[in-house]
């Protein structure tokens, strides 16, 4: 938006992280009913976007923001994706990040 503020909602184990000059500035907080049960929507599900986390980060010029379901997050800690995003230099494309992740 115009106020440089990422608005985020987040509903069960996907997470989405502001990264600011190689670190975590901000990350959505993940939620689950227990374990390899995160809340999700669907016909038969009683969750609902009501119940998701929501995430409000100024964001400035160099921010990378990266969004992963559990597929990526499951596997790599924010420290690895800190790595793997600083391993580029400030012209890479999304498309190159996205593919080493």
């Amino acid at each position: 938006g115009e106020d440089n503020v990422l608005r985020a909602l987040n509903l069960g184990d996907s997470v989405c992280l502001v990264l600011r000059d190689g670190a975590v500035a901000a990350r959505t907080r993940e939620i689950i009913h227990f374990f390899d049960c995160p809340y999700q929507l669907g016909d038969d599900s009683p969750d609902r976007p009501k119940d998701g986390t929501t995430l409000q980060a100024e964001i400035f010029p160099g921010d990378i923001i990266v969004a992963g379901s559990d597929g990526v997050f499951d596997n790599l800690s924010d420290a690895d994706v800190c790595d793997i995003v600083g391993s580029f230099g400030p012209k890479a494309k999304a498309t190159q990040i996205a593919k080493k992740i």
